[in-house]
């Protein structure tokens, strides 16, 4: 681009104003890997993005077992929230609790069955299924999307 100067401005994510920066989540254990996987869709189908957010490294019970929370879209800010345990305001907190799962390590949200509500698909790598002889053969867990 001729005669282009480059932007080279830096902001912080989080001193940006209203209506830019309209909330955050911050993990909830240091070295949790808390967004290190994450999907958006309307699960519920109120209207609203719903976002599901990963932790592969959460110790929820044993460690690396991973986590995920879904946090339910709505038209207000939710501000700056520090998720944890099952209390988050406005969202579900999934979990398997079993030491190297690394469950959440790959989400995603989309309307796989076509009922126009988004569904989860949580990946846990190092799942172990108690049926299957081996170790950490992996696992994906669905869960469908479901209306008010």
């Amino acid at each position: 681009m001729s005669g282009a100067t480059p932007n080279n401005t830096s902001t912080r994510i989080d001193q940006l104003a209203a209506p830019h920066f309209i909330g955050g989540f911050v993990g909830p254990e240091q070295d949790a890997g808390f967004g290190l996987s994450l999907s958006g869709g309307d699960v519920d189908g109120d209207g609203y993005s719903d976002i599901l957010f990963g932790a592969p490294g959460l110790d929820a019970g044993n460690t690396n077992s991973g986590g995920a929370w879904l946090v339910y879209g709505r038209p207000e800010p939710y501000g700056i929230v520090t998720v944890g345990g099952s209390d988050l305001p406005g969202g579900t907190r999934f979990y398997t609790g079993v030491a190297g799962n690394l469950f959440g390590a790959a989400i995603t949200c989309d309307d796989i069955d076509g009922d126009e509500y988004a569904d989860i698909v949580m990946g846990s790598p190092g799942f172990d299924p108690p049926s299957v002889i081996g170790s950490g053969e992996g696992s994906a867990f669905v869960m469908y999307g479901i209306g008010q």
